[in-house]
């Protein structure tokens, strides 16, 4: 009777343990941590670090003009936006990631003069393209955006 009272006692412990481990696992990712997408990068031309402002008619929403404040990687010599210049993001309102004014990282391309955020290419498998994206500029997001332009990611 001693031993299975032992044996209930180790068991019921190791279970406590293990589900206090999972709860701080699920604790942790409350908020999921950001992954840029390298399909996205493929496809744009800049990546730049720029002030997004909320729209004034819907505040979810953010505003169009965008002020770049650093330049990131630049596939196209001469034609990135500088620092300091207000450009406009045509498909800013309908990409992913808004949270808020604040400092993004936008990948960007320019079709016919105008500047969009990259659209992933097409996956031949899916049935359509998925959404452009901006990321919350944090230091994470700024690493993986250097290791993947560095061929690390």
């Amino acid at each position: 009777m001693k031993r299975n009272r032992l044996a209930l006692i180790i068991a019921a412990g190791a279970f406590l343990a293990w589900m206090s481990y999972l709860g701080a696992k699920a604790w942790q990712y409350r908020h999921p941590p950001v992954i840029v997408s390298r399909a996205q990068l493929l496809g744009a031309e800049w990546d730049v670090i720029a002030d997004v402002a909320a729209d004034p008619a819907d505040p979810k929403k953010p505003a169009l003009n965008v002020t770049v404040r650093e330049g990131l990687h630049s596939a196209v010599e001469g034609a990135a936006p500088r620092p300091g210049q207000t450009v406009t993001v045509q498909n800013l309102a309908a990409g992913i990631g808004y949270n808020g004014a604040g400092e993004y990282v936008l990948p960007l391309t320019r079709r016919n003069g105008l500047y969009y955020l990259a659209i992933p290419p097409v996956d031949p498998g899916a049935p359509r393209s998925f959404e452009p994206r901006m990321y919350l500029l944090t230091d994470e997001v700024r690493r993986q955006f250097a290791d993947i332009r560095a061929g690390r990611g």
